[in-house]
């Protein structure tokens, strides 16, 4: 029997969707501090202080938001008046933290922090939790989620050569580039959110909305193994792409030798990873969630492997092997989703409708810990050898272990992920 699937016009809006929220996150972590650690009201601490505390913030705020979205639905449906309630925090925190008065402070940047990720937030969860309603089927929840972390790269990318372009072509300063990205929010976020509202379908439900939320989802959290293999999955991975993002830098200079180029060969590891993506979710239509992602856990443990192992001032290999690393960065992206949206199906019993939002919601919350935590992991391991960014070069034995620290470690955690993986595989 065939598979209904997702219309391509639905599939494309899904999916490009997704960019400007990636154009409006990662510059928060790459040029929203610097920008404003500049700003003479404002100190590094200061500005490292109000950021530390507002990720803190935007932790709590998934499960709060998570729980909110899955209990006031409208009668219209589940998403659409939460993506647009979300719009308007967005721009105009947006255009505040982008755009800001020269006399911008710690009140009006924590201020306007706040707001923004209450939106951003809110309207990540909603795209998160849409897939798994406009389909039942696995294989096209796969499709719907690899094109949309497809575009989620490719905003990333956008992101960052975008402004680099606009420095390289005009001479545009860090303040004017931070500007640019504000103007681009403003034009991308209504087209977005208007193609969301306008094409795809809001489920409306008859079920009965959950009284209980946190409480129906540490339930199953707690029965089912399906509903917590995704959340290890996602943190697992999770952190193993983050230390090797996070000390990339560091790594590429000081291990391989390739100090003066190391921003732009971080680039070769995302357009792999774009390019592989149609790859990955053609295997996925073909096999299956569970096998492809075993697949790519080996091919990725492997990849980690041959970077360890190439030489140091080897331009060439050590493109080549970021490339294949790169390889390897959609699977653990997409299929996540995928498998927690099969999982979520359980949670839909007696009559109630299913717990989507504060499903996703967990999975948001432990992506950011994930991150977190291999930040100050990797980051407290480079400080025990003795490593300082400072420095013009370091000892042989230091370069070894930053080359432990940027490809073994994420091995370990790739390992992980791949182990909990085959105990669910061989339970099956």
């Amino acid at each position: 029997m065939r598979e209904q699937q997702v219309a391509l016009h639905q599939v494309v809006v899904y999916a490009l969707s997704i960019v400007p929220i990636a154009a409006l996150a990662l510059p928060l972590s790459i040029f929203i501090p610097p920008f404003y650690a500049q700003s003479p009201t404002l100190t590094v601490g200061m500005v490292g202080l109000i950021f530390a505390l507002a990720r803190l913030w935007d932790f709590f705020t998934d499960l709060g938001l998570g729980w909110l979205i899955d209990r006031y639905p409208s009668r219209y449906g589940k998403r659409k008046h939460w993506v647009v309630i979300s719009l308007p925090i967005l721009m105009v925190s947006s255009w505040n933290l982008y755009v800001p008065p020269e006399d911008a402070g710690i009140f009006y940047l924590s201020i306007w922090l706040f707001f923004l990720y209450i939106g951003f937030t809110l309207l990540l969860i909603n795209h998160y939790a849409w897939a798994p309603e406009l389909t039942t089927q696995v294989k096209q929840r796969a499709r719907l989620y690899g094109w949309r972390d497809a575009a989620l790269v490719f905003g990333i990318l956008l992101s960052v050569t975008g402004p680099a372009m606009l420095e390289k072509l005009s001479g545009a300063n860090l303040t004017e580039q931070v500007n640019s990205i504000g103007i681009f929010l403003m034009i991308s976020l209504p087209m977005a959110v208007c193609a969301l509202v306008l094409v795809l379908p809001d489920q409306r439900t008859n079920l009965q909305v959950p009284q209980q939320v946190f409480r129906r989802g540490w339930y199953h959290f707690r029965q089912h193994a399906a509903f917590r293999l995704p959340i290890i999955l996602d943190f697992s991975t999770g952190i193993a792409q983050s230390i090797t993002t996070s000390i990339f830098v560091f790594a590429a200079s000081f291990a391989y030798g390739h100090g003066e180029s190391a921003t732009q060969i971080i680039l070769v590891n995302f357009i792999a990873g774009f390019l592989a993506f149609p790859l990955w979710i053609k295997l996925t239509q073909r096999f299956g969630t569970h096998t492809v992602f075993s697949w790519a856990l080996i091919y990725t443990i492997f990849a980690c492997l041959v970077l360890f192992f190439i030489p140091k001032h080897e331009t060439s290999l050590f493109i080549l092997a970021v490339g294949l690393y790169g390889i390897g960065m959609g699977p653990p992206m997409f299929l996540t989703r995928t498998l927690m949206a099969s999982a979520i199906d359980l949670t839909s019993e007696r009559g109630e409708a299913p717990l989507t939002s504060f499903g996703f919601s967990l999975m948001t919350m432990s992506n950011k810990i994930a991150g977190a935590l291999a930040v100050g992991l990797s980051y407290g391991l480079l400080s025990l050898i003795g490593f300082d960014a400072n420095a013009e070069t370091v000892s042989e034995s230091v370069e070894i272990w930053l080359r432990i620290i940027f490809s073994l470690g994420p091995l370990l955690f790739y390992g992980i992920a791949l182990y909990a993986l085959y105990r669910k595989m061989r339970a099956n």
